[in-house]
């Protein structure tokens, strides 16, 4: 039951996001998740994007949490929907008096069963509000289950980024430590100075020292992505690379079209409803309800009996409900300036993003198809000189410090692209890209 129940949110969301089912399921590691969590993290050496998702629906305990709000407001509903009690009020008059009134002779028992009749639509306004409460509490569930996603999906990028930066380091370390032994056989040679030494092994204890950072900063992105499921162990080694990729992204006029059917702008329809169904009740309340009764007496004194029938019903001479009227109104009011400068802030947000996707993306193909190869190109040739003696110490550095800047900065522009992409899915709860190419790929 608890499978097929993982399962089932985990395709509700896949649907929601308008990401294709195959994309998690065709992953056979997917099939570990539903059967033990912990089990099948443990037997990943190399983790997926899409495992990584599967493992956030499944054990994510926030979403765990949220999941109760619907039980939560479904039970709201029901109870918003049933009518109000019948009262039973026994009365026994007329006894324990004076003369003949003395004991129970004289008394009457009175047995009454009296009903208070709502009118106005008052039930029917309450169970409004509560089913529009539901929807908003189901839309909620909805957006952070997409935030929740879009965290993973960022956390993960995150990783696979500060795998890159490592590897760049462990080479920076690597080149630093045979150029390191070239130059003291320069000196010892006499073609090299001491300055040159010793700038050589500053730039060793440089790269050991970046090398060690780059590492604390991969452990720590490993840990914020493995508890996105619950875990507090991590146990992968790495993460499969798509940093690089490069993908096919929606316009800006279809990123607003997609806006207008958001979980953002669905919740201010539903906020409207609300709105509306509390001013209903307010309305609603300044018709008087009525209690209807009816009852059976008895008179101890004579033996007879007789029928009682009873019916109130309050005066509306001083309250008249006026007063929640008006803050109904102004809650109404209130919603749509609100919802307004919301609809703003979310259009000028979703430009911004637009522009900033559209100059990362940019940088990231310009960084990867041409900068960086050049910069190798130029490190390469000035290594080979140096090996021969054609190129300074200091040309080496200097293109060795390029290239390696320019695939720094590469990575940095990849991830600000998947970052730019994971806000606008966040505000528009669904998927805006398809894989337009393969991941780019440096020229050799």
């Amino acid at each position: 039951m608890k499978k097929k129940l993982i399962l089932f949110h985990i395709v509700q969301l896949l649907t929601v996001l308008h990401i294709p089912v195959a994309y998690l399921i065709a992953d056979s590691s997917v099939q570990k998740v539903v059967t033990t969590s912990e089990q099948a993290v443990g037997e990943v050496k190399v983790l997926t994007l899409s495992h990584a998702l599967a493992m956030t629906l499944a054990g994510n305990p926030e979403l765990e949490g949220y999941s109760w709000d619907t039980r939560v407001m479904e039970a709201r509903v029901l109870q918003s929907g049933l009518l109000p009690n019948p009262v039973f009020n026994p009365q026994l008059e007329d006894f324990a008096g004076s003369n003949s009134f003395r004991g129970f002779d004289q008394a009457q028992t009175t047995l009454m069963l009296s009903q208070l009749v709502e009118l106005g639509g008052k039930r029917s306004a309450r169970n409004q509000i509560a089913s529009r409460q539901k929807e908003s509490s189901e839309l909620g569930y909805q957006l952070k289950r997409t935030e929740i996603l879009r965290d993973t999906i960022n956390y993960f990028h995150h990783v696979a980024a500060d795998q890159e930066r490592l590897e760049l380091a462990e080479d920076a370390l690597k080149l630093a430590k045979v150029t390191l032994q070239n130059i003291k056989e320069r000196i010892r040679a006499g073609r090299s100075s001491e300055a040159e030494g010793n700038k050589a092994q500053v730039l060793f204890a440089q790269a050991e020292i970046e090398k060690e950072h780059r590492e604390h900063e991969l452990a720590s992105a490993k840990l914020r992505l493995v508890n996105s499921w619950g875990a507090e162990e991590v146990r992968f080694k790495r993460v499969k690379p798509e940093l690089f990729e490069q993908k096919k992204t929606l316009g800006y006029n279809e990123l607003l079209e997609s806006y207008e059917q958001s979980p953002v702008a669905k919740k201010w329809i539903v906020e409207k409803n609300l709105r509306d169904a509390e001013l209903d009740l307010a309305k609603a309340g300044r018709i008087p309800d009525v209690t209807l009764g009816v009852g059976y007496r008895h008179f101890h004194g004579s033996e007879d009996n007789t029928y009682v029938a009873q019916f109130s019903v309050p005066i509306p001479l001083f309250d008249r409900n006026q007063h929640q009227v008006s803050e109904a109104v102004a809650m109404r009011e209130r919603s749509k300036s609100m919802r307004r400068v919301a609809e703003l802030n979310v259009k000028e947000r979703l430009f911004s993003l637009y522009q900033e996707l559209q100059h990362a993306e940019l940088e990231m193909t310009t960084s990867r198809k041409s900068i960086v190869p050049k910069a190798k190109q130029a490190f390469l040739i000035a290594k080979e000189g140096f090996r021969k003696g054609s190129f300074s110490y200091l040309e080496l550095t200097d293109t060795q410090r390029i290239y390696y800047d320019a695939r720094l900065n590469s990575i940095q522009a990849a991830l600000e692209y998947h970052e730019h992409i994971g806000e606008l899915e966040k505000i528009l709860g669904r998927s805006i890209t398809e894989t337009k190419n393969a991941a780019i790929k440096l020229k050799d």
